[in-house]
């Protein structure tokens, strides 16, 4: 499983063209309960209005929370003889050496009880992501 898309070394103006973009790291967190809202004395309540807000669940809402980083290669050929990826799309790389791309955070829930494994599950949300919008699948 992999996209195929373009990939600009961030602020060169530099493009790779249908770049082979594949999940390198994926960490899941269990957040066993909800987040609280922040304290906001100003408040009759005493909390932070709309933290808790729908569209932004992945922030306070219990559940398992995968992180996910995107290694970038030049195609798939370089990808499978095992070369040096040309960058990463995500917000902290374990391999600093690595060409920076832009700092996106791929973050969603990952149910465990799903017929998909955790990789497709990934996948499937990296799919419906802002950042592989005209990507095509690999």
């Amino acid at each position: 499983m992999a996209f195929l898309k373009d990939y600009e070394f961030k602020g060169s103006g530099i493009v790779v063209e249908s770049a082979y973009h594949a999940i390198t790291e994926l960490q899941v967190q269990k957040r066993l309960v909800d987040v609280p809202p922040p304290p906001d004395n100003s408040r009759d309540d005493g909390l932070t209005f709309g933290f808790q807000r729908e569209n932004n669940e992945i922030e306070w809402k219990a559940g398992n929370i995968a992180t996910l980083g995107v290694s970038v290669w030049k195609n798939a050929d370089y990808r499978n003889s095992n070369s040096q990826s040309i960058g990463y799309v995500g917000s902290a790389p374990s391999n600093k050496f690595i060409a920076g791309g832009p700092n996106e955070i791929f973050r969603c829930f990952i149910e465990p009880t799903s017929s998909l494994n955790y990789t497709q599950q990934a996948y499937n949300y990296l799919a419906t992501h802002e950042y592989f919008s005209g990507s095509q699948p690999a």
